[in-house]
């Protein structure tokens, strides 16, 4: 067949035709996906906006500490955004994010932050962005973005504990050269009764019953006079405390605090010359002195307390690689309860947390441990071990 014959001319003109009808798609095509791109339904929001609409919007479901805690948590997101330069959340992609993360963990702070707070701040922003997304202040699916660190059983359960031994050197130094001051009450009523720091801020007089045979305190939730327990009331309960916590109070009570009232017109118990003591100061009182030169021990760091920056004051403490949060002393304190055999129903009603909390987290007895405290209880109760129908 010749070059120039009618077959060949129609099959050149066909495929001439469908090149341009294809060029043509893909323009249209890139087309839509530059107005696509150009054309969005998110509406400007800069980083401290979003964080002030969100905290607003969850401050009905939680108590005002947890409010603060995430307020303190995405501070540090707002700080990212404005070190990278971001004024405008509808920009944040996938990329942003893992950026923040690694920043995060690692950048942030004086130290690396561990697995399960890292899994925490994360969890937090996936919550934050998906708020976000529903009021169309950040690209869809972007919460879905984040990653959220997977934790063994290991992770979970090996957090830190402030040990028996070392709670009880630190309340010996405080009697013998703090008796009955502010810090020395702090340190019995989160080591006798291993309540939370919230706990110990709830507390006025009228909660404290030293004058009868039965000593006892009471937590209550009161959130309109500016006071709050984690589990609200439900955490509502009352803890007997022994003759020797108590005698402290009294003398605390008669000789050191400071008769004041709050803003709202409450006595606190443990006070300051402003009024009812705050959290943050309860804080760090822990974080002073668990540094173990601040008891006379010496530096575990190999550090002249002379010299080291964390042994200067009392807003340093913190740095300290020795000292520990006041979550940690409630942690020995339960700790130390499972490994007395104390019954795990007990605690959970005396310190406000539930069994399986507890035995997660603060039940480190093997299986012969338990099988020997349940023979104790049984012979206790029934005088052997049968128990139930057989007793």
């Amino acid at each position: 067949m010749s070059a120039n014959s009618p077959l060949e001319e129609t099959s050149d003109s066909s495929t001439k035709d469908e090149s341009q009808d294809l060029a043509s798609l893909r323009s249209e095509l890139n087309a839509i996906q530059e107005r696509l791109s150009t054309e969005s339904d998110l509406e400007p929001i800069t980083p401290e906006e979003a964080a002030e609409i969100y905290l607003e919007d969850r401050r009905e479901d939680l108590v005002e500490s947890t409010v603060q805690d995430y307020r303190r948590s995405l501070d540090f997101f707002v700080k990212f955004c404005d070190l990278e330069g971001i004024d405008n959340l509808n920009n944040l992609s996938g990329r942003t994010m893992r950026e923040y993360r690694a920043w995060r963990r690692s950048k942030s702070s004086h130290k690396t932050l561990s697995p399960k707070t890292m899994r925490d701040e994360m969890y937090l922003m996936r919550n934050f962005l998906g708020f976000l997304e529903d009021i169309e202040g950040v690209e869809t699916g972007l919460a879905n973005k984040v990653q959220t660190p997977e934790l063994s059983y290991e992770d979970e359960v090996r957090e830190g504990h402030l040990s028996k031994d070392r709670a009880n050197e630190i309340i010996q130094h405080l009697e013998e050269y703090e008796y009955a001051t502010a810090e020395h009450v702090i340190w019995l009523l989160l080591g006798a009764l291993g309540c939370r720091r919230g706990g110990v801020h709830s507390l006025d007089l009228e909660d404290v019953h030293t004058d009868r045979s039965e000593l006892f305190i009471e937590f209550h939730h009161r959130p309109k006079g500016g006071t709050t327990l984690k589990n609200k009331k439900a955490g509502e309960r009352e803890v007997n405390v022994s003759e020797e916590v108590a005698e402290v109070i009294d003398d605390y009570i008669e000789h050191n605090r400071i008769e004041v009232t709050d803003d709202h017109g409450r006595e606190p118990l443990i006070t300051t010359t402003h009024g009812r003591m705050a959290k943050s100061t309860i804080s760090k009182y822990i974080y002073k002195w668990t540094r173990p030169c601040e008891i006379g021990k010496d530096c575990p760091h190999d550090r002249d307390p002379d010299e080291c920056e964390d042994a200067q004051t009392i807003d340093s403490a913190s740095n300290c690689p020795s000292s520990q949060p006041t979550h940690n002393v409630r942690k020995g304190y339960l700790t130390a309860e499972r490994s007395n055999n104390i019954p795990i129903e007990m605690l959970a009603d005396r310190c406000d947390v539930s069994p399986e909390v507890i035995k997660k987290h603060y039940d480190q007895r093997d299986k012969t441990d338990r099988r020997e405290l349940r023979q104790e209880i049984y012979e206790e109760v029934y005088g052997d071990s049968r128990g139930g129908y057989l007793s």
